[in-house]
C-alpha cells in the first residue's frame, strides 16, 4: 500500500517538533543555569551518568525508562517529556494549518522559543534575556528582510519597530504606575523584555491580544490558587508563561477568530 505523500509530511512534522522539543529541554536546562548548549553531553542530574543516544530518542525513551535513569533509577520528571509532546503537536499544527513555507518554519521556531521562556520561568522565575532580546532583534530584522523580499509577512518593518518599544513601554508603564500605587512591584522587567519580543514579531495588536488572554489564564489559575489551596493574593505568580499563551493562542488559532471572540465582535482585520 502506497502511503499519501501528505500523511508521510504531516508525521515527519510530528516528529521532527519532537526532535525540537528535546533540544527545548537542553535550553530549559541549561540556560538559566548559565551552561552552554552543545557542550556537555546530556547526563543524569542525580549519578552523572552520560545518557546513551538510544535513552535520548525523543518521546520513545522516556516511555520505555518509565521515566527514570537507565543508572541510579531517579525519576527525570514528567515536563520531559510533556515538552516534546507539545514541540511535536506545535510542528504537526503549523504544517497542517499553514503548509511549508518560511513565514511557519519561523512560526514554529518562536512556537519552541515560548514554550522554553515558560518553563524556564515557571521554575526559575526569570526570563533569560539571550531569547527576549535576541528574538526582538531578530523579529525585527525578519520584518525588515521580508518587507524588502516582497514576503507576507506577521507585521510590517515600520510594525514591529512600533510593537517592539510601545509594546514594551506600555507594560513598564503598568508596572511603575502599580509600584507607585502599592509600594511592591507588579511585573519584573524580563516580562517588559518579553513584551518587546511580542512587538517585534507579531506587531502591537498581538501585544494586546496576549496581555488581554494571558491576563485572562493568569487570573483564573491565581484565582484557583487563593481558591483550593490556600494561597494569598500576595503570592507571586510568574506573568511571563501566561503571556507566552496568550501570543501562542493568538498566532496559532488565528488572527480573525480572537478578534471575533474577544476584540471587536464585528471586525475582521485584513
Amino acid at each position: 500500500m502506497i502511503v499519501p505523500r501528505e500523511i508521510i509530511a504531516q508525521v515527519f512534522s510530528f516528529l521532527f517538533g519532537a526532535i525540537v522539543g528535546s533540544f527545548a529541554n537542553l535550553c530549559i536546562y541549561r540556560l538559566p543555569r548559565d551552561l552552554r548548549i552543545t557542550t556537555p553531553k546530556s547526563r543524569c542530574v542525580d549519578c552523572g551518568s552520560a545518557i546513551a543516544w538510544y535513552d535520548n530518542i525523543p518521546l520513545v525513551s522516556y516511555l520505555v525508562l518509565r521515566g527514570r535513569c537507565r543508572r541510579c533509577g531517579k525519576p527525570f520528571g514528567v515536563q520531559h517529556w510533556l515538552v516534546e509532546f507539545f514541540v511535536a503537536l506545535a510542528g504537526l499544527w503549523i504544517y497542517r494549518n499553514y503548509g511549508l513555507h518560511v513565514s511557519s518554519v519561523y512560526l514554529f521556531v518562536l512556537t519552541t522559543a515560548l514554550l522554553i521562556v515558560s518553563a524556564i520561568d515557571f521554575e526559575h522565575r526569570i526570563i533569560p534575556d539571550a531569547i527576549s532580546l535576541n528574538g526582538t532583534w531578530i523579529g525585527i530584522f525578519a520584518a525588515a528582510l521580508a518587507s524588502w523580499l516582497g514576503w507576507e509577512w506577521f507585521v510590517s518593518f515600520k510594525g514591529a519597530c512600533i510593537g517592539a518599544s510601545l509594546g514594551a513601554g506600555i507594560l513598564w508603564a503598568v508596572g511603575w504606575v502599580y509600584e507607585k500605587v502599592t509600594g511592591r512591584e507588579g511585573i519584573g522587567f524580563g516580562d517588559v523584555k518579553l513584551l518587546a519580543l511580542f512587538g517585534a514579531n507579531v506587531g502591537l495588536i498581538g501585544v494586546f491580544a496576549a496581555l488581554l488572554i494571558g491576563s485572562f489564564f493568569g487570573s483564573l489559575v491565581g484565582l484557583s490558587l487563593m481558591l483550593f489551596a490556600g494561597k494569598g493574593s500576595r503570592t507571586p505568580i510568574p506573568f511571563g508563561p501566561y503571556l507566552c499563551l496568550g501570543l501562542l493562542v493568538y498566532a496559532l488559532v488565528g488572527q480573525a477568530v480572537l478578534w471575533k471572540l474577544f476584540l471587536w465582535p464585528n471586525y475582521i482585520p485584513s
